[in-house]
């Protein structure tokens, strides 16, 4: 019975992303936690994948259904992906795995574009730490990174309220 809910979701979902080229999606897990949170919803509009830009949020199809990360670098294995609170970037993706842009959040019934400046060079600058963290060799470095996005993460919070 799951597995045929997920289905007809996927379904749902593809064609409203098709048809309509947007798409509102249920935040379940805590991996972009704070920016996205358990009951958050994010909505999302198709995207040529070449427009993309380090520190977009993507959402990916999965095998088990959507996924929206943060993403980190492009190179000539795909595109990769991280969520923030991860400490390794997810197996690089090809860009028919790329269902959308996330453009929106919406917390309490209230949407909130991420896409103005300063939030797309916050974006930006995620991304280039969450590459960072990824590739990091040394414990030290790894942890560097992580305490100065939490710091980022913290700043953004509170002029994000």
């Amino acid at each position: 019975m799951n597995d045929v809910y997920r289905r007809v979701a996927q379904e749902l979902s593809d064609a409203s992303l098709i048809n309509r080229g947007q798409l509102r999606l249920l935040v379940t897990s805590q991996s972009m936690s704070p920016i996205l949170r358990p009951g958050d919803h994010v909505l999302v509009q198709a995207v040529l994948p070449e427009t993309l830009q380090r520190g977009d949020l993507l959402v990916t199809q999965q095998e088990d259904g959507y996924l929206t990360h943060r993403l980190v670098a492009v190179d000539e294995l795909g595109w990769h992906t991280k969520g923030d609170r991860n400490r390794k970037a997810d197996k690089p993706i090809g860009a028919q795995s790329i269902a959308g842009l996330v453009f929106a959040i919406e917390r309490r019934g209230r949407a909130r574009s991420i896409r103005s400046r300063p939030r797309r060079y916050t974006a930006r600058f995620l991304g280039w730490l969450g590459w960072i963290e990824a590739k990091s060799k040394s414990r030290f470095g790894a942890w560097f990174v992580r305490f100065v996005t939490c710091i980022v993460l913290v700043l953004l919070l509170i002029f994000w309220e």
